[in-house]
């Protein structure tokens, strides 16, 4: 890796470039490793070093765009489409940060509590005879470890997920009834193609520089998908009713915005509908972790006050 600028040093890169700043000049002032300065003595381009040894997202973008604008622009235009990702999974994270905290909280107060507390409990209290109390500790017990096997099951599908396509098609493709992945690709290529409209890119090289991406990317399995389709004579809209990883809202968008020629405010009018309908989607998940939290602190504390009483429910009988 050459050039190891950060993300608010290309912004003010840009900006200088854009104020008519030489290269050289600008990255100076970046305090950019000098070994790109020594790089282009030797004869390499500005736009070579820039992007080598790096396999990042941002980079490809930046890649691209090279080849169709100026470098001020390239650059402004790759840290847009990393902007949207970036403040897209900042806000999922807000909206679910608290609600995973609680959820943590109680599953480690859980396991202790089963593991530790509870059969310390047992040892010094005679709770046999209560049918009750074996029925919640048993029932307590069995979530416990209901949660474990279900935490280890979420982390191998990740790790599967991560290291073959096919099986991640496989499981996305058993949760499109719930319409994420078809609105989590739509979105992505709203952004995508809302910045190519910026710069008068054809929709057919948008669509070939999205089949570059990533090859583990939903949007570039959906791209290369549009693209064999595109090449035997299919028009656009009828590619995009084909597709199985496009939401039906984004194609209704852009049919609209292509009949009224404003195409790009459209996408973006979706862009801000589904990250607001995601984001009522989180709170309601939040909201259902709450209740499973404190719902679960509060039979906890029932459970404690019950075995509690059973010495004096001894001595009642005595």
């Amino acid at each position: 890796m050459i050039c190891t600028l950060k993300h608010y040093e290309w912004e003010a890169l840009a900006q200088l470039l854009k104020q008519g700043y030489p290269f050289r000049e600008a990255y100076e002032l970046m305090q950019g490793d000098v070994c790109l300065l020594y790089a282009m003595e030797q004869g390499k381009s500005i736009e070579e070093c820039l992007v080598q040894g790096h396999s990042e997202m941002f980079y490809d973008h930046l890649r691209f765009f090279m080849k169709i604008a100026a470098l001020p622009e390239a650059i402004q235009s790759a840290l847009s489409i990393a902007d949207i990702t970036h403040d897209l999974k900042t806000k999922l994270r807000k909206e679910i940060s608290y609600p995973l905290l609680l959820f943590v909280l109680s599953f480690l107060t859980l396991i202790l509590f089963t593991s530790l507390i509870l059969p310390q409990l047992m040892q010094g209290f005679d709770v046999s005879s209560n049918r009750f109390l074996i029925f919640s500790i048993t029932t307590l017990q069995a979530l416990a470890v209901l949660l474990i096997w279900g935490i280890i099951l979420c982390l191998l599908i990740t790790i599967l997920m991560i290291r073959s396509v096919s099986v991640k098609l496989w499981i996305l493709r058993k949760l499109r009834f719930t319409k994420l992945p078809q609105q989590y690709c739509s979105y992505l290529a709203a952004s995508y193609f809302t910045q190519f409209m910026r710069h008068g890119i054809s929709t057919k090289n948008a669509v070939s520089f999205l089949t570059h991406l990533k090859q583990t990317s939903l949007l570039a399995i959906c791209a290369c998908q549009i693209e064999a389709e595109l090449k035997s004579g299919t028009t656009l809209t009828d590619c995009f009713h084909k597709q199985e990883w496009l939401d039906t809202n984004f194609i209704k968008h852009w049919e609209i915005g292509s009949h009224t020629k404003q195409l790009e405010t459209v996408l973006l009018q979706y862009q801000n509908f589904q990250s607001e309908q995601w984001k009522q989607l989180l709170k309601r998940i939040g909201q259902g972790i709450q209740i499973f939290s404190y719902g679960f602190v509060g039979c906890m504390v029932l459970l404690v006050y019950q075995i509690m009483l059973v010495p004096l429910q001894l001595l009642e009988t005595m």
